[in-house]
C-alpha cells in the first residue's frame, strides 16, 4: 500500500495496520516463531523444504521460495519516498516489530501528516483469534478514521 501511495497523487489517505517495515526482520520472525512452536510441540520438522529440487522456507504449510525470500529480504519501507499523505499507522501493544514501526513513523513524518495508535494489548503469540478485542477495536478505529 505504501509503494502504491508513494507513486499516486490521487491517494490522499493511507491506513497501515501492523505494516511490514523490513523484509529481513519479517522473515527472521517467521523462522523464529516456527522454531519456537515446533520446539514447544516437541516436533522435529526441518525449517526448509525441498520440492522438485527447489528449496523453500516452510511457514506452517505456506512455502516461500528462495526467490521470494530474496525479494522480501530487500523490502525496506523506510526507503520509500512518500509525501503529502494523511497516514494512520496502527500497531498492537504486543508487537515484536514495534521499534521498526516507530522507525517507519519517524520516516513518514518527514513529509506527511502521520498519526500513530497502539491498539489494546493482545496476546504475545502471533496467532489472532476472533475472541481477541483487537478486531472490534480495529474496525471501530478504522471506520472513525475514514469518516
Amino acid at each position: 500500500a505504501l509503494h502504491i501511495a508513494a507513486g499516486d497523487p490521487r491517494v490522499k489517505r493511507l491506513l497501515l495496520i501492523e505494516p511490514l517495515v523490513e523484509g529481513k526482520a519479517y522473515l527472521h520472525e517467521l523462522q523464529v516463531r516456527r522454531k519456537v512452536l515446533h520446539k514447544w510441540l516437541a516436533m522435529r520438522v526441518p525449517v526448509d523444504v525441498v520440492e522438485n529440487g527447489k528449496k523453500y522456507l516452510d511457514h506452517f504449510g505456506y512455502l516461500i521460495s528462495e526467490e521470494d525470500q530474496e525479494l522480501i529480504n530487500s523490502w525496506n519501507s523506510c526507503g520509500i519516498p512518500v509525501e503529502g499523505k494523511h497516514i494512520h499507522l496502527y500497531t498492537r501493544g504486543a508487537s515484536a516489530s514495534k521499534a521498526l514501526v516507530r522507525k517507519l513513523a519517524e520516516h513518514l513524518r518527514e513529509a506527511n501528516d502521520v498519526h500513530t495508535e497502539e491498539l489494546s494489548r493482545t496476546s504475545d503469540f502471533w496467532m489472532y483469534s476472533a475472541e481477541e478485542p483487537l478486531f472490534d477495536e480495529l474496525a471501530e478505529r478504522v471506520l472513525n478514521c475514514m469518516l
